[in-house]
């Protein structure tokens, strides 16, 4: 994929389309020109290495790192989770400071319904946030993972009349039917069923 070229505004966007499009013959060649990694809207290269993470360019986020880009927040680990790329999440959570702060990571899985990768995040310590997590699910209609959460997860995951005015806002009778099946079922709105 690539990018529009009137969305490019400075010569760090160009190392982001680079590493976006899986170029590592690009990127070296716009580092030997002197394209630097300066701060940006943030940190130093961030937009490269998202752009490589979202894509599953490992080869490129190895090379941005070994090249200075080395202050991350856990944005990288989020985008990574949101893609569902287990290789790319074992290899920042081992080499960067990228780690489990938040519940970020696991409602980027929710969020993407990416059941393996929010198996793996949640085998490794990455928290969660149950109730987030269910409506996310129920938002975004995944009725595998609310099952996951609800059903495998221990504790299991709150839920609240939220999750089932999602899923009848979708027009997901499935998922509004297993919210209802449920013992106790997913509360209505204003009735108190827990």
């Amino acid at each position: 994929r690539s990018i529009p070229p009137d969305s490019i505004d400075d010569e760090t966007d160009f190392l982001a389309a680079a590493a976006r499009g899986g170029s590592l013959e690009a990127i070296e060649f716009l580092r030997a020109q002197k394209v630097s990694f300066r701060p940006g809207r943030y940190t130093l290269g961030y937009d490269a290495i998202v752009a490589a993470v979202n894509e599953g360019h490992l080869e490129i986020i190895k090379y941005l790192h070994r090249e200075g880009c080395t202050k991350w927040t856990n944005g990288p680990l989020n985008v990574a989770a949101r893609a569902g790329d287990i290789s790319v999440l074992t290899w920042l959570l081992e080499n960067t400071d990228c780690k489990f702060f938040k519940e970020g990571a696991c409602i980027a899985a929710v969020g993407a319904g990416n059941l393996e990768t929010l198996r793996w995040l949640r085998e490794r310590g990455c928290p969660l946030e149950g109730s987030e997590a269910m409506e996310d699910a129920c938002c975004f209609g995944h009725l595998h993972i609310a099952q996951y959460l609800r059903l495998e997860e221990k504790p299991p995951c709150d839920w609240s009349s939220k999750c089932c005015v999602y899923a009848a806002s979708r027009g997901d009778f499935r998922l509004l039917k297993w919210l209802r099946s449920q013992r106790p079922p997913c509360p209505w709105e204003g009735r108190g069923e827990a």
